[in-house]
């Protein structure tokens, strides 16, 4: 697929007629850029169902769709001016109700069950609606090698090429637990096609005979921040992490990053970032997988550069950890109290769920204020928790004074703030775990 081709564009009005010229433009784009069958089908009727339900509650609104490639997806943009819209049944927790009985919203939660994720912002009447379709990737089988002490000379190279990629990864799923690696590791085409796009870096380390004896990458996960996951070693010995952490570091250095974080779900516990200039940013509570026993995870961080302060808001209930947080990072932050603005709201809230069920894990990310704020997250709470989601995370941007106030009702309905991402937001991001 090449990284770089241009989208599709077409504006049409909310009408059910155009519903076929939709679903053409869908398999086409999606026969294109190569997405499975199966897949191109899934986005076309998701794209429908969209169009559908946009038909009944603002006919004849001029809606603009974008349909283009997306780094491992296709992806599925919808504009549209409108005043208020009910999109609750994008929520993983919404069903059926009895209460919408000429099932209305039906079309939102078969768009939002089809699409392998979506993304929703709404500035002031402007409304932005995405809906991605993943490709389906190879996965490899773990390699276990015995690790050997690397031969030197060690150099460290950047790595674009698949079979060296997926040969790296492989060893790496033989020698590490596979729930401690980052999930494209076990898809490496995965990999390729996040580092063609740019939307990745990776650092192969190999030694004098030519052999991959490490790996470490990196993301953007905000225009100031960075997370990083590795340095994972292949060889007998720890020689080369230090010069994977510098030749990263050297890199960002160049850049507009502000910090660099380990990733919370894929860091090596056998590395000794203290020693390489980290700092501990917490310690989050975990399990391996298939194992009763706690395994805590180690965030590290460190500043790239002078970070010179944020505004932030915080509800009274989750001030005290970041103002601690804060304190003991050194980072200059301005806290501002929410305060209740007494404005009505007139639309539901909708959550984005990212579910892993290997690891029992769900994370929420608030999109979309609401009337329903406080029964939403108890929603999610109850049927994330009877769904056996053992670590329920919500995500907070304190950029947003809503969210924030989002926060205080997580403490109020038994979550407590665990981790704050610097930067990894609009703002700092706060990290809350259901306890």
């Amino acid at each position: 697929m090449k990284h770089d081709s241009p989208p599709v564009f077409l504006t049409v009005p909310a009408d059910p007629a155009w519903v076929p010229v939709v679903q053409s433009v869908a398999e086409t784009v999606a026969r294109i850029f190569r997405l499975d069958r199966t897949k191109g089908l899934r986005l076309a009727m998701g794209m429908e169902e969209v169009l559908l339900y946009l038909s009944q509650v603002v006919p004849g609104t001029p809606i603009k769709i974008e349909v283009g490639p997306d780094a491992t997806a296709v992806r599925a943009v919808f504009s549209l001016d409108a005043e208020a819209l009910d999109l609750s049944a994008m929520n993983i927790t919404a069903s059926p109700s009895l209460a919408d009985a000429d099932g209305q919203n039906l079309p939102m939660l078969l768009a939002s069950r089809l699409s392998d994720g979506f993304s929703l912002t709404r500035s002031g009447r402007q409304i932005l609606l995405t809906l991605f379709q993943e490709h389906v990737y190879p996965a490899v089988s773990p390699v276990e090698t015995a690790p050997a002490p690397a031969r030197p000379p060690l150099r460290v190279e950047r790595a674009r090429e698949a079979s060296l990629i997926a040969d790296a990864c492989a060893r790496a799923l033989g020698r590490f637990p596979g729930d401690r690696l980052p999930s494209w590791f076990s898809t490496p085409a995965r990999g390729v096609d996040l580092i063609l796009a740019g939307r990745m870096h990776l650092l192969l380390l190999r030694d004098g005979g030519d052999a991959v004896c490490g790996l470490l990458c990196w993301q953007a996960i905000s225009g100031k921040s960075i997370v990083f996951s590795g340095p994972w070693l292949l060889s007998g010995d720890d020689a080369g992490a230090a010069l994977l952490l510098e030749e990263m570091i050297n890199s960002l250095a160049r850049g507009a990053a502000v910090s660099l974080v380990s990733d919370p779900e894929a860091t090596p516990g056998n590395v000794d970032f203290a020693g390489h200039g980290f700092e501990l940013l917490a310690t989050l509570p975990g399990r391996a997988v298939g194992q009763d026993a706690p395994a805590d995870i180690p965030v590290w961080f460190r500043h790239l550069r002078e970070d010179d302060g944020l505004n932030v808001w915080a509800h009274p209930d989750f001030a005290p950890f970041l103002e601690e947080t804060y304190r003991r990072l050194f980072l200059i932050r301005t806290v501002q109290p929410v305060v209740e603005t007494g404005v009505t709201l007139t639309e539901p809230s909708v959550f984005a769920a990212a579910l892993n069920k290997e690891r029992r894990q769900a994370t929420i990310t608030p999109l979309l204020n609401g009337a329903d704020n406080r029964d939403n997250i108890a929603a999610h709470l109850n049927g994330l928790s009877q769904e056996g989601y053992e670590r329920i995370r919500f995500r907070i941007d304190l950029a947003e004074p809503w969210q924030a106030a989002l926060g205080g009702e997580l403490v109020r309905q038994g979550c407590r703030p665990i981790l704050v991402l610097p930067h990894a937001g609009r703002a700092d991001v706060v990290v809350f775990q259901y306890v």
